[in-house]
């Protein structure tokens, strides 16, 4: 890691930590603080835009993200919101982004931002995953630094984790089926600091097993949220076990 870019995350990690500390206090400052942070370490005219407008929304006291950001402070571990804000906040959406355009301007070819590895169906054998290693290892040199991983079983899942241990400074995504999610695996997860869970709500008929992920994943105070396949045959579906999930997290 090279000395500017160290001492970069060093300070984006300190300010991120204060504000989740004020955050219980001063939500709105603290967002407004984060936002401002945001717009200072941003290179490109679409970065500029984006935080212009994000503080733009921040005025308006009626915004709704005021309570969802309180509400990931009050449920989510301090230490994985504050790495991934450091990953994909800064290293992806900031450092990786201008390492991407360099290389896209010398070699006149787009590069995408972002890698989706499919680990949704068999087991990952030694080969395929360290495939998926060198592939990411030849990612990050070109400045990509997030990747999502679409996941079938809880083996697999072990492997992506693993890829979160080997690149602590990538932002990983896991699309999972709600089966899988076990209190023991939603405890393994929670010591990821790396990584965001996206549990597969499109099932009506997996009710049980959806509401248990989710229970699982408060507990262990994950990073997490939900997702459905839609379609015009299922929307109906979709929309049930969104009030259901809504309905948990106000319970919980």
């Amino acid at each position: 890691m090279e000395y500017r870019h160290k001492l970069i995350r060093g300070t984006v990690s300190v300010i991120i930590n204060k504000a989740i500390r004020d955050i219980h206090t001063d939500p709105k400052r603290s967002i407004r603080n984060l936002a401002d942070l945001g717009d200072n370490f941003s290179t490109s005219a679409a970065q500029k835009r984006f935080f212009a407008l994000a503080r733009d929304t921040l005025k308006n006291p009626d915004n709704p993200y005021n309570k969802l950001l309180a509400n990931v402070v009050e449920n989510v571990a301090p230490e994985i919101i504050r790495t991934m804000g450091m990953n994909f906040g800064y290293t992806s959406l900031n450092y990786g982004a201008d390492i991407l355009r360099t290389k896209e301007a010398a070699m006149g070819e787009y590069i995408p931002w972002l890698f989706i590895f499919d680990f949704s169906s068999g087991k990952i054998d030694t080969p395929n995953f360290e495939r998926a290693v060198s592939l990411i290892t030849d990612a990050v040199s070109l400045g990509i630094y997030s990747f999502l991983f679409k996941v079938g079983s809880a083996e697999n899942l072990a492997c992506v984790l693993e890829c979160c241990a080997r690149f602590a400074e990538c932002s990983f995504f896991a699309a999972v089926p709600a089966e899988i999610m076990t209190v023991p695996v939603a405890e393994q997860a929670a010591r990821t600091q790396n990584l965001i869970l996206s549990v597969d709500v499109t099932d009506s008929r997996q009710q049980k097993e959806t509401a248990g992920a989710f229970r699982a994943l408060h507990e262990a105070k994950c990073f997490y949220g939900f997702h459905a396949y839609y379609s015009e045959e299922n929307g109906r579906v979709c929309f049930r076990m969104n009030s259901c999930a809504s309905a948990f997290r106000k319970a919980a």
